[in-house]
């Protein structure tokens, strides 16, 4: 069971008790597709150091997720909350500050893309709220729009498996490159919306320091069977394949 609490009032002219049922319909549309039940406190903050999830203290048991958004900006909180939502339950904090950190973001960029999307359709029949069906068109728009800006990051001509291994490179040095990751994760996107049971996999996700190849290795090798065929997917997706 995933609770959630809006603190303050700094929200501009949305209701923290909006921003809270629109929130869990967010966790709801990653959730209903993982076989074990999540089970969380989120307590939710506005700050101009949003969007992130912060480190827990030990024995600290709630997480703190700062969104940097205000008003009734009802796409924007969902992006940014299903990014950070999805690093809370792959266990974020087992892989802090790795190299592989940035394997983590581009799976989460995946994430709020394909949350935002499922809500589009979700939406039109039901909505947290019956007036809020109009807005199911928008959240498709806004997630087309954040596609949109990296769609040609490997640019036409380029050669694919290159900008891959340069983008990987980087990412093991500063795994914040959001465009870049968000450059994979649309490679990753179509394969996660047609096999979404996938998302299971990612409760597993290694804490390996290999480069991405071997990484898939042994993350293949800590999930179920159906989740090893999806990761083997994923290989062909991201051209690792053999």
């Amino acid at each position: 069971m995933v609770t959630i609490r809006v603190e303050g009032t700094n929200w501009g002219k949305a209701r923290p008790e909006d921003i809270k049922r629109l929130l869990q319909n967010v966790a709801w549309h990653l959730t209903r597709h993982f076989r074990d039940r999540i089970y969380a406190t989120i307590e939710v903050v506005n700050h101009h150091l949003g969007p992130r999830i912060l480190l827990r203290m030990p024995g600290q048991e709630t997480y703190t997720i700062l969104l940097d958004t205000t008003d009734r900006y009802w796409a924007q909180y969902s992006y940014q909350f299903a990014h950070e939502f999805c690093h809370l339950v792959s266990n974020y904090e087992k892989r802090f500050n790795t190299p592989n950190q940035w394997i983590d973001k581009t799976i989460c960029e995946t994430a709020s893309l394909f949350i935002l999307r499922s809500m589009g359709e979700t939406w039109k029949d039901a909505a947290p709220y019956a007036p809020w069906r109009e807005f199911a068109q928008h959240l498709t728009a806004y997630a087309n729009a954040q596609a949109g800006k990296v769609e040609m990051q490997a640019t036409e001509g380029e050669d694919w498996e290159e900008w891959f291994r340069q983008h990987e490179s980087k990412g093991r040095k500063d795994p914040y490159n959001r465009e870049g990751n968000r450059a994979i994760a649309l490679r990753l996107l179509p394969l996660f919306e047609q096999y979404p049971e996938g998302w299971n996999a990612i409760r597993s996700l290694p804490t390996s320091k290999e480069r991405i190849g071997q990484y898939l290795k042994e993350w293949k090798e800590q999930v179920q069977p159906s989740e090893q065929t999806f990761i083997t997917k994923m290989e062909t997706a991201l051209g690792l394949a053999l």
